[in-house]
């Protein structure tokens, strides 16, 4: 992406899936806590690919409004990998039961994938998400996470199969009702208000 730095990029990206494979075995084992060590790992590489605050100042919340930036990301490889990611938080996160206490990671990790689904479902030229149901076609990140066995084919076939751009704005929402009950914080409760203002504004755009 024009003005963002690749080969840097290239290199988090490198040791995040270098950590990835040295840390299969811990992923593995944690899989009955699928909101500790997993959800952190989509999380980082969904914000490597994804410049939140640029993204969330479509509603005019943080620094000005990066237009450039935001079409450029839409129509870029690094928001359907993001997109990816995002909908991995959220079926990370769907199984919460109201009055669990998650940790604070939890809230503002899928508050991020409200942010992504919102704005690539409102703002993307194309009229579905990444296909990922092709195996030799997967990005490195899930290529790896195939081979080391921390999720099955299967898992990634049935999350990222037929995922309309209609779709993705229905988990957005869903998102941010899903954070207005997510422990006992006004954090949670802030990110739903913030992500419920860049869903209304992109609809009203």
């Amino acid at each position: 992406m024009e003005g963002f730095n690749r080969e840097k990029m290239s290199r988090l990206q490198h040791q995040l899936v270098g950590l990835m494979k040295r840390s299969a075995q811990l992923i593995r084992e944690e899989s009955s806590k699928p909101l500790a060590v997993e959800l952190l790992r989509h999380s980082c590489f969904l914000l490597l690919y994804s410049d939140i605050n640029r993204l969330n100042s479509i509603c005019g919340h943080g620094e000005s409004l990066d237009a450039e930036y935001i079409d450029q990301w839409t129509n870029s490889g690094d928001a359907k990998r993001s997109v990816a990611h995002a909908l991995r938080i959220s079926q990370l996160v769907s199984d919460i039961r109201i009055g669990d206490v998650p940790a604070m990671h939890v809230p503002r990790a899928l508050w991020h994938a409200g942010i992504v689904l919102a704005v690539y479902s409102s703002l993307s030229p194309l009229g579905v998400v990444p296909d990922l149901t092709s195996v030799p076609q997967l990005h490195e990140e899930f290529e790896v996470a195939l081979k080391v066995g921390i999720c099955s084919e299967k898992d990634w076939l049935a999350m990222f199969s037929d995922n309309t751009i209609k779709d993705c704005r229905g988990v957005a929402f869903s998102i941010s009702s899903t954070l207005r009950h997510l422990g006992p914080w006004g954090t949670a409760a802030r990110f739903a208000e913030t992500l419920d203002r860049i869903l209304i504004s992109l609809e009203d755009g």
